[in-house]
């Protein structure tokens, strides 16, 4: 089963052109690059100003601006948050098209607007919420670390079961 998995941009990045894997550089975001890595798993980065992005593209860093409308515009101007969620599902489906047929599991690591944007594209795909259950982005850090030490351990395990 080959997986898709599909995390969140964030605001902290560092300036001037970098490969996007490169140019977000929050704890959080250091531990799903990590947790991905770990997996050897594909992935893409989820951008309200690019759609998706592949980790090897070069960037040049932005403004943050493209989130905090999506953050201002819940509950106060619905039918224009319903309009740029979908135009950055037009944008993600092109993305998406050439690529997708090659997954059969996508795993989001992204907040409730990306998925309400990219959820409806996905319906013939087996799709893990890996945020479900968890609250705030404590608690999200906390299971990433979890997992990706169960993945050492586990990589160790069989290493040292491969050497008797």
């Amino acid at each position: 089963m080959k997986t898709l998995v599909i995390v969140t941009c964030v605001k902290e990045k560092l300036s001037g052109s970098q490969k996007a894997k490169d140019l977000y550089i929050s704890d959080l975001f250091k531990k799903m690059r990590h947790f991905v890595e770990i997996h050897d798993y594909d992935w893409r980065i989820i951008s309200a100003k690019h759609g998706l992005i592949d980790p090897e593209d070069i960037i040049e860093s932005y403004e943050d601006e493209s989130l905090d409308q999506f953050k201002l515009l819940q509950g106060k101007q619905t039918t224009n948050l319903k309009t740029k969620k979908d135009a950055l599902r037009q944008i993600i489906r092109e993305q998406l098209e050439p690529i997708l047929k090659d997954y059969n599991r996508i795993i989001l690591m992204c907040g409730k607007n990306y998925r309400d944007v990219i959820l409806p594209l996905l319906k013939e795909k087996k799709v893990v919420n890996y945020f479900k259950g968890t609250k705030g982005i404590g608690e999200i850090k906390q299971k990433l670390l979890t997992d990706i030490d169960k993945k050492k351990y586990a990589t160790l395990n069989g290493y040292m079961q491969q050497g008797s």
